[in-house]
């Protein structure tokens, strides 16, 4: 893991043979998975252009319909994924939906981390099965325009949440309906007001069928207790939003 900490415009690097874990930080500095493959934050521009490698290899597909006109591009990396989301493309089938993973892994959190600064106070819990109950309502099925309800968590707005698996960095769980995986891809303040964040991909498929999704999602708390709170909007591309807690 490399984490690297912004101070008066000097970018520090350490690097630690231990897992990506949030309580080693207690938001004392600005840091991202290995798997984004960003080795300083001034390569971000060039990071943003170089090929994503998705699980089959080919380029995602994405398309959009203007009345009755159906558009297709073929997106091979993260500045044209995000030029495509922000110009209303989605992936053009279940297929790209899949392949389109490592674009919501990679590309969101590289646009993010431009503006990223130190967080001064870290109100986060630990990484455990804690989440399921304190993180507000998300990987739904389908479209949802209602309100959020931010009072409620997650495991209280879906039957039968539960954990099956945890490690340092990565949460999954399943309903009787669906599998759901959380991992995190970076800490810190993402939205300048000064509390720690974490940036989390997450992804649900379906047990049966071929529904399948990635999420993005930024998450802070306001104090040292209650529902975690989304930093982030909900849906598509993602926008960082200004604090909850004020």
């Amino acid at each position: 893991m490399t984490i690297f900490t912004k101070r008066s415009f000097v970018t520090i690097a350490i690097v630690c043979a231990t897992a990506f874990h949030m309580t080693a930080q207690s938001g004392q500095g600005l840091t991202w998975a290995p798997e984004i493959k960003l080795s300083q934050l001034k390569e971000i521009g060039s990071r943003l252009l170089a090929t994503e490698e998705t699980a089959t290899g080919q380029p995602l597909t994405m398309a959009r319909r203007i009345d009755s006109i159906r558009e297709t591009r073929s997106i091979n990396n993260c500045s044209g994924y995000l030029s495509a989301v922000g110009s209303g493309f989605y992936a053009a089938s279940n297929f790209d939906a899949a392949q389109e993973y490592v674009f919501v892994r990679d590309c969101y959190i590289l646009r993010d981390l431009k503006q990223a600064t130190v967080p001064s106070v870290n109100y986060l819990p630990t990484w455990s099965y804690e989440l399921l109950s304190i993180l507000p309502p998300i990987l739904k099925w389908g479209v949802h325009d209602e309100p959020e309800n931010n009072q409620l968590g997650w495991s209280a707005s879906v039957s039968g949440l539960r954990g099956t698996k945890l490690s340092a960095d990565e949460l999954s769980a399943e309903d009787d309906n669906g599998i759901f995986e959380l991992k995190v891809v970076a800490r810190g303040d993402f939205n300048g007001d000064g509390l720690a964040d974490i940036a989390v991909v997450g992804e649900v498929e379906a047990k049966e069928g071929s529904y399948h999704r990635a999420d993005y999602y930024i998450f802070t708390r306001c104090q040292s207790n209650g529902i975690i709170a989304l930093v982030t909007e909900s849906a598509s591309p993602f926008a960082v939003r200004k604090s909850p807690c004020r």
